[in-house]
């Protein structure tokens, strides 16, 4: 009689805590809402990228502008120009921790050709630039060797770059590459090839 009295508590107790979280999830979906919106007047946006260090969000568009929004008061503090090309469309921006630089890539799928325009966060200017023979799909940053990876689907490569000398090391031919990203767990990009998830080990130089 007893054992049964306690499963009889355990199950009510079971019934209470999974209305109590559904109670909770409801109430944090409903107090989502938007709190500001800045206008961009028809141009379009190619990606974000969040600074951690001045907390603010670079925003590329496709007029070679790149809004900088300050995170804090959701304010457009200033707007700097990206000198990418008119042939090239830029496609994937990603952010070094180690020297602050955002690494925006742009590319030309007719005609097969890459660049990856570095941004000093530092300055708002691009520093440098870094020319490739083939097109640019994605990148990823590893922090534990300071190195990029960027997929190139028309060089059927992922092209390491240095992100202290902003060179490329090495190219590592790879059948049809997709989406890549870092694996915090092991030091190894993952990307994605055909629907078939595959990895590498960090290149070392």
């Amino acid at each position: 009689m007893v054992m049964r009295w306690l499963w009889l508590v355990g199950i009510t107790l079971l019934i209470l805590m999974a209305l109590t979280y559904v109670t909770y999830a409801e109430n944090q979906s409903i107090s989502l809402k938007v709190v500001n919106e800045i206008p961009l007047y028809g141009s379009q946006v190619f990606s974000l990228v969040y600074n951690p260090v001045n907390n603010d969000v670079y925003v590329i568009l496709n007029n070679d502008t790149m809004l900088i929004v300050s995170a804090i008061t959701n304010q457009v503090i200033n707007a700097v120009n990206i000198p990418i090309s008119s042939f090239l469309i830029p496609e994937v921006s990603i952010y070094d921790p180690n020297n602050s630089n955002i690494y925006i890539a742009a590319s030309n799928p007719y005609t097969k050709v890459g660049v990856i325009y570095v941004f000093s966060t530092s300055t708002n200017t691009v520093i440098t630039t870094i020319s490739m023979n083939g097109t640019i799909l994605n990148m990823v940053y590893n922090p534990i060797n300071n190195y990029i990876y960027v997929v190139s689907p028309s060089l059927n490569e992922i092209i390491v770059i240095s992100g202290s000398t902003n060179n490329i090391l090495v190219s590592i031919p790879i059948s049809n590459p997709g989406a890549i990203l870092y694996d915090q767990a092991n030091g190894s990009s993952t990307w994605v090839v055909q629907g078939i998830s595959r990895s590498f080990p960090a290149y070392q130089s």
